[in-house]
């Protein structure tokens, strides 16, 4: 008899790829074997495909429920899940659409997956109360270009080359407008964040892009506004700092 460790791994790689289980360590219990482990399989590979296509809502109404079963089914066999809590579940899903070949007449696919994710992800971060604006104007100006700002822990930032934006819009339940989407329409930079209750997907110019990726990698604010200025000639730091402040997009102040 195996120890258990190798019980436990033996059968999940049964449940979810298929590798031959022996039937002497099931209990039948009125039901043969292989028709248990077959239940149990189904049921485990259907749990985690409707995981994936609740998580991805977008990507399975651009590619029919047929076509994501299959593939949300190869990727549940290759990776299955390494948490309990099936919120967690499909990190790894956009880079393995990047890969999945069936998909690969749609570009934009793995995007969009990851955009979802990416939303996700803000949905569970929590929520602080945004730094107010007399905060940042008290600072004495010798003071500014030292700043540092923290954001809203639910911020992510991303960039594709793709229209992102409009293939997400468009495919939204009870979406009225034109669902033509052409992809000549270029790329974009979005921000997704979740000041309050609901998740938002804000699209950025190129210097509202340049200043908040460098703040959240730690910038000062001399720092990031230099980047961003280099990235957007029009680029104005007092009309997007006031702005994103007015939105509760920053938390914290540092110099």
């Amino acid at each position: 008899m195996p120890r258990l460790h190798e019980l436990q791994r033996d059968f999940a790689r049964s449940v979810l790829c298929g590798v031959n289980f022996p039937s002497e360590w099931l209990r039948s219990n009125g039901i043969p074997p292989a028709k248990r482990l077959a239940i149990y399989r189904n049921n485990t590979i259907l749990g985690l495909t409707e995981a994936l296509r609740d998580g991805f809502p977008v990507v399975n109404r651009l590619v029919g429920e047929a076509f994501f079963e299959a593939m949300a089914r190869q990727y549940v066999r290759i990776h299955p899940p390494r948490s309990t809590c099936l919120l967690e579940y499909g990190a790894g899903f956009p880079e393995f659409i990047a890969s999945y070949l069936p998909a690969e007449s749609l570009p934009y696919l793995a995007d969009a997956a990851r955009l979802e994710w990416l939303r996700q992800e803000a949905f569970q971060e929590s929520y602080r109360e945004g730094l107010k604006i007399s905060t940042l104007g008290a600072v004495p100006p010798q003071s500014h270009g030292g700043v540092r700002l923290e954001m809203q822990p639910s911020v992510r930032l991303m960039v594709s080359e793709y229209p992102l934006l409009r293939i997400w819009e468009a495919n939204q339940p009870g979406f009225a407008g034109d669902d033509r989407v052409s992809l000549r329409e270029g790329g974009c930079r979005l921000l997704i964040v979740r000041p309050r209750l609901e998740v938002e997907i804000h699209s950025l110019d190129t210097g509202d892009y340049a200043l908040l990726t460098a703040l959240a990698k730690g910038a000062t604010l001399i720092e990031a506004a230099e980047l961003a200025i280099s990235s957007d000639d029009d680029f104005n730091l007092f009309t997007s700092l006031h702005g994103w402040l007015q939105c509760g997009l920053f938390t914290h102040l540092s110099l």
